[in-house]
């Protein structure tokens, strides 16, 4: 089966990591699990487990009079995908402290919605360009719009049962986001697809009628692009 990593063997993305105001826990606190790929009691900010409840600051949207370059680039963002992250956007900004105020700023002055999804371990600020928004929805966006940060690739949106479509490294590939119940993709049609990316918080214990790779979350929050299989073991 093909590999799906960079044919240099080097990850192009953002940088060595992301320090974030929603981090559930310490990694201290995390102990490996025997697989090495997810820890233990690790409950990934964007997977629904963390059952999240929604709340949204309502107002009605207006258009800016005068946006700076960092700020444009946050609401481009945002519209491409529907939605993005405070930990981010916040990164547009030299100073991500900054650039996490500005984004409130925005939502105050109703030129983007401001949502807090408020979970078991962790709070995550998101926001969209409607006051109507689903959970599961918005989880789903953000996570693409993380893959398409890290991997520095276009993520393009796709017909059902595909998430989305990503160009990365001269290849094409099919991406499903799993936010909930990984069962459900053993009854996708996914043959015509062909190779498909996976990005699940954690590994699947059943196999694909079609050559896949796995993506964590917990590793792609970490701004990592790491290729697995399915079941979790890393590609060698």
């Amino acid at each position: 089966m093909q590999s799906f990593e960079s044919r240099d063997g080097k990850y192009r993305g953002h940088g060595s990591g992301v320090n974030y105001e929603d981090r559930p826990r310490r990694k201290e606190d995390l102990r490996e699990s025997p697989a090495g790929s997810v820890p233990e009691g690790y409950v990934s900010p964007l997977s629904l487990e963390q059952g999240y409840k929604l709340f949204t600051i309502p107002r009605t949207l207006r258009e800016p009079n005068w946006l700076t370059r960092e700020e444009a680039e946050a609401i481009s963002l945002i519209k491409t995908f529907g939605a993005g992250a405070s930990f981010q956007l916040q990164h547009l900004w030299e100073n991500p402290d900054k650039g996490r105020k500005k984004l409130k700023k925005l939502a105050d002055m109703g030129v983007i919605i401001r949502h807090k999804l408020v979970g078991r371990e962790c709070t995550l600020n998101v926001y969209s360009l409607s006051v109507k928004e689903e959970v599961e929805s918005l989880l789903k966006r953000i996570t693409l719009l993380q893959l398409a940060l890290v991997s520095q690739s276009p993520v393009l949106p796709a017909q059902s049962p595909a998430d989305a479509f990503w160009h990365y490294n001269d290849r094409e590939l099919y991406v499903l986001t799993v936010r909930s119940n990984p069962e459900k993709i053993k009854y996708l049609p996914l043959r015509h697809l062909g190779r498909v990316v996976i990005i699940s918080p954690k590994p699947l214990d059943f196999s694909l009628p079609v050559p896949a790779r796995l993506l964590l979350d917990r590793e792609l929050i970490d701004w990592k692009l790491v290729f697995r299989y399915p079941s979790g073991s890393r590609e060698s």
